[in-house]
């Protein structure tokens, strides 16, 4: 199969679940031994090293410009955007994956109009939607006149090589009172949420594993639960999975995502994990998380509280998160989108 991957997604995010996404899906499809081209933007995040039979074709116009002109013409058969860009003439099969609306949920105004009218044009230029979740497909539905016969569903998954259970005494002994706080703490993520929760509490620190701290977010934190809180800097896989495994719990009151693969993480490492009632999330824990009732820091308290007072909800949380992740997985992802690809040959 021919295959073009625009990667523009490389140039807009270092990190998260649409870099880990695309990695995975390079890894799958080389491995699969298509005939793959990518395009690579100028000062990608991503240099793709390890990807031997990959044509790379790479752009020269910084990101901040190129990421809103058109993806450069291909012979393949295909073309999949990573970030709704469209080629100029469409020559050939165009297939759009659709992360989320956190954009449309979070910004306002000239940002919010740029971003949705780029999206809006790449979906309904699209011969095939791919939505990393059943809520992102509803919202879509939803919001668009989009017709459902090209819009599928590829969940998705955990890397179990690097997410499972392990236990170690030092990070035990150090993070066995910590709740974790992983990834962004933009706007609609709601660290809020997860540093007023903790105030309820007295004998529970919070640990941030995410892009540096700015002054604010450290003097509300020295003011919400001061001496309680630990920066933690990003993170290779090795000591994610073992803070994972090793905390207390994992918090996740995100008012909006695709997906939420941090969930998905921790549940594979056994650590509980307490998650807005909302989108996604219902979707992937199923009843092997805790919800809060609504996004209110006591709420998410109550949930905390209820794992101090529970070893067997503890318990039963790990085990079953552990049973549920394993439900999820890269190639059942990269499998169907595959499937999705072959209706076009």
């Amino acid at each position: 199969m021919k295959l073009t991957l625009d990667l523009i997604c490389f140039g807009i995010q270092k990190h998260g679940g649409i870099t880990n996404y695309w990695i995975n899906l390079i890894d799958f499809f080389e491995k699969k031994n298509f005939d793959i081209e990518v395009i690579l933007p100028k000062n990608s995040h991503q240099k793709l090293e390890d990807f031997k039979n990959l044509r790379v074709l790479k752009e020269n116009i910084p990101v901040s410009i190129s990421r809103y002109l058109p993806i450069r013409q291909s012979n393949q058969t295909i073309t999949h955007s990573s970030y709704y860009r469209k080629p100029l003439f469409k020559s050939n099969i165009l297939v759009t994956t659709l992360y989320d609306f956190a954009y449309e949920y979070s910004e306002k105004g000239l940002k919010k109009f740029v971003h949705s009218s780029q999206k809006n044009s790449a979906l309904r230029n699209s011969d095939a939607i791919i939505c990393i979740s059943e809520s992102t497909k509803n919202i879509l539905m939803k919001t668009t006149d989009i017709k459902e016969e090209k819009v599928y569903v590829t969940q998705l998954g955990v890397d179990n090589k690097n997410f499972y259970n392990e236990k170690d005494l030092e990070f035990e002994k150090k993070f066995k009172n910590t709740v974790l706080f992983v990834g962004s703490r933009s706007t609609y993520k709601r660290f809020d949420l997860a540093v007023n929760a903790l105030s309820y509490e007295s004998d529970l620190r919070l640990g941030i594993v995410g892009p540096i701290m700015n002054r604010s977010e450290i003097n509300f934190l020295n003011e919400v639960i001061p001496e309680r809180w630990d920066y933690l800097g990003f993170v290779d896989y090795e000591n994610l999975r073992k803070l994972y495994s090793n905390a207390f719990a994992f918090i996740f009151p995100s008012d909006h995502e695709g997906f939420g693969l941090p969930i998905l993480e921790a549940m594979a490492c056994g650590c509980p994990v307490i998650a807005a009632k909302r989108t996604s999330f219902l979707e992937i824990g199923k009843s092997s998380i805790l919800y809060a009732e609504k996004q209110k820091p006591y709420k998410y308290f109550l949930e905390i509280d209820s794992l101090k007072t529970s070893n067997e909800k503890r318990e039963i949380l790990k085990n079953n998160g552990i049973l549920r992740s394993k439900i999820f997985t890269w190639n059942k992802t990269f499998e169907k989108t595959s499937e999705i690809y072959s209706k076009f040959i």
